[in-house]
Formats: C-alpha cells, sequence, structure tokens
C-alpha cells in the first residue's frame, strides 16, 4: 500500500527489543523522477547497510566524491537497524534531491508486559476434549524367561511405558495356572512378573495415567482466570 500511494512514504517492523528495519517509498506523479538522498540522520541506532557510519543511515557521499547519492525509485531495500539502547525510540531523518516532504520517522520501542503470567505444570487425568479418563488395556503374550524352579514351571516378565504418569494399574491372565508376583508401576513404567505352568497365555494390563500440561495465571487479575498451554508472543509495528 505504501508504494502505491504518490509521494514520500515508510515502512518499519520491529522484530524484537534490539533490531528493526525500515524501508522508504517513493513514487513521482506522472513523469516525476526518482529521488536521491543526499544527507540522512539516524539517532540510538546502527545502520547495517554496508559503510554507513555511526549516527547515518546511509554510507556518507560527498558532493565531490565519483560516488553517486543512494536513489529511491518505488521502494528501497530494507535496511536493517540495531538499536542501541532498547528502552527509547529510534529517529531518522533523511535529505533528498530535489527536495521533497519527508517525515521525521520514529520507530518506537518494544512495549514491556505489564503482567507478567506465572506458569506451572499441572497434570489432567481426563481428556479436555471428550470429558474421558485417560485410560489404556493392553494385551501382552507372556514372555517366558525360565523354568522357575520347577519342570513344568515357566516364569514371565513384561513390561510396558505408558503415554504418561500412571495412577493405577491392574494385569489380569487370560486363563488359570497363571501366578503373579509383581504388578506394580514407576513413572510411566508399568511391570507384570509371575509364572506359569499352562501353554502360553495373555496378560491383560489395564491403567489409568495423567498428561501434563502448563497452567498459567495472571498474578494480579482474578484467580479464576486461567490459561492452559502458555503460549509466547511477538509483536510487530508497522507504520
Amino acid at each position: 500500500m505504501a508504494g502505491q500511494q504518490y509521494g514520500f512514504h515508510y515502512l518499519y517492523t520491529i522484530d524484537d527489543p534490539k533490531t528493526a528495519s525500515v524501508q522508504l517509498f517513493w513514487r513521482p506523479t506522472e513523469g516525476g523522477q526518482p529521488i536521491e538522498v543526499v544527507d540522512s540522520v539516524l539517532l540510538n541506532a546502527k545502520s547495517k547497510m554496508q559503510d554507513a557510519p555511526d549516527g547515518k543511515l546511509y554510507p556518507y557521499v560527498s558532493r565531490w566524491s565519483f560516488t553517486s547519492y543512494p536513489k529511491i525509485s518505488g521502494a528501497s531495500n530494507a535496511i536493517l537497524l540495531e538499536r542501541i539502547n532498547p528502552d527509547q525510540n529510534i529517529n531518522i531523518t533523511v535529505s533528498t534531491r530535489p527536495q521533497v516532504k519527508t517525515f521525521d520517522i520514529v520507530i518506537p520501542p518494544v512495549p514491556k508486559p505489564s503482567v507478567d503470567l506465572a506458569c506451572t505444570t499441572v497434570y489432567d487425568t481426563r481428556n479436555p476434549v471428550t470429558g474421558q479418563d485417560y485410560f489404556q488395556k493392553e494385551a501382552l503374550v507372556l514372555n517366558v524367561t525360565d523354568a522357575h524352579g520347577c519342570g513344568d514351571c515357566h516364569g514371565y516378565s513384561l513390561g510396558l511405558d505408558a503415554p504418561g504418569p500412571v495412577i493405577d494399574v491392574r494385569c489380569e491372565s487370560s486363563g488359570d495356572h497363571v501366578w503373579q508376583e509383581i504388578c506394580d508401576f514407576q513413572g510411566t513404567r508399568i511391570r507384570s512378573i509371575g509364572y506359569e505352568n499352562a501353554n502360553p497365555r495373555s496378560m491383560y494390563i489395564s491403567y489409568h495415567y495423567k498428561v501434563a500440561r502448563q497452567e498459567c495465571k495472571f498474578p494480579d487479575i482474578e484467580k479464576q482466570r486461567t490459561t492452559s498451554q502458555g503460549a509466547g508472543s511477538v509483536m510487530t509495528s508497522k507504520q
């Protein structure tokens, strides 16, 4: 839109407290000519344009040098800026030939957040969409490991990992002649250990678990106001 308007215009962006950019636009009326930037002043920032001295947006060009002044016809290249004091404005002025009406360009600092979020890790035992408990039931074939002290007895050892920290677990065999010694959990790991003296069986392991999320609150606002899964933000300012 800036490039489609007649006259001199500018556009700035703010990427973070120390980084910004500015782009100049010049669109003359029919038959008009490009403009030359004969001087520039840059306060509280350093131009990333090659050979630009401190305090200047563009490289310095003397009227007696063989280097031509920078020209603007349509849109200039975006010029990256490094802000010196992140709490103060960046101020820019340019002088042109022929002389046209330009603006004092002001790039404000990134506003500081008025309220900081206080975030903690909490656990949900139910799916917030369906309202159902986080629950799974899996069938595992008993893994025979040894004779377990008798000719027709065989030990088994099973293990699996749950999607989140386990709350409770229950181990049930598909038939008799199976003796459990251990059915427990630690964190997300579940184990079932015992022995059998029959044909291979399946062990049904049922368990509830919980899922972690971030809960963030504004400490200076009503305590009831909360937001889950805290997100960051990027602010971009344009003129």
